[in-house]
């Protein structure tokens, strides 16, 4: 099952984007409740816009609400990877659609503002055969996608795109199907970056460096890796 389809985010050309903090997340796995942004104390605001998108994501302002999302004391910037994903992808495939849905709504719960999960949403309900909901997943992930590419090429750290968690980064460079190269950080104007070297797999010579702005999800990754760390 092709979870990401390229052509259905937008083009290539100029834009996008994985993390070398895998290891972060790797020692956040046990620590952290994976529900835990949802079971959280939200503010007003993020919920009066999760409210709004899933009634009509036509109708929300995805920019706002993803700073909304990084504005809450709860948020960790972190969220499990690839276990659920393929989770989703194992269940679709067998045809156990209860489980896939199930698994769905938990990830959605604790991000929803992460493209690729809407992505697999649409892909499993076109799987099932569920054409309203596809369409309405579809939406989604299409609208959230302008909201943070909107003005931004990722070319340098004035243009980069604002990531919610590290594993956007991943999300976005495997949808425009980026070979990643190597990858630093980098500290510019009060804000944390994350730089890519990267090529398109048809121009794999012609490298570029692409920027992602790790700030909040950083931050994020800090506060929820505090309590758990001995004090001396």
């Amino acid at each position: 099952m092709t979870i990401v389809d390229p052509r259905r985010l937008g083009s290539s050309r100029g834009v996008v984007p994985y993390h070398a903090l895998m290891i972060v997340a790797a020692i956040l796995t046990g620590l952290l409740s994976f529900a835990n942004p949802a079971t959280g104390q939200q503010p007003d605001e993020y919920s009066r816009l999760l409210a709004m998108a899933k009634s009509d994501p036509m109708t929300v302002d995805f920019s706002a609400m993803r700073r909304a999302y990084v504005s809450r004391p709860d948020y960790s910037g972190y969220i499990r990877i690839n276990e659920h994903d393929h989770a989703v992808q194992a269940a679709a495939t067998r045809g156990d659609f209860v489980e896939a849905e199930r698994l769905l709504e938990r990830m959605l719960d604790e991000c929803y503002v992460r493209i690729h999960t809407h992505v697999m949403a649409t892909v499993v309900y076109d799987m099932k055969g569920d054409q309203r909901r596809k369409a309405f997943h579809q939406t989604t992930y299409r609208q959230i996608f302008r909201a943070v590419t909107a003005g931004r090429n990722g070319r340098s750290p004035a243009t980069a795109f604002e990531v919610v968690n590290i594993i956007e980064e991943y999300d976005m460079m495997e949808a425009w199907q980026l070979r990643r190269g190597v990858q630093r950080l980098m500290e510019y104007g009060g804000r944390t970056y994350d730089v890519w070297q990267v090529s398109s797999r048809e121009r794999p010579a012609e490298s570029f460096d692409l920027y992602f702005d790790v700030t909040n999800a950083l931050a994020g990754l800090d506060r929820a890796l505090k309590p758990h760390i001995p004090k001396r």
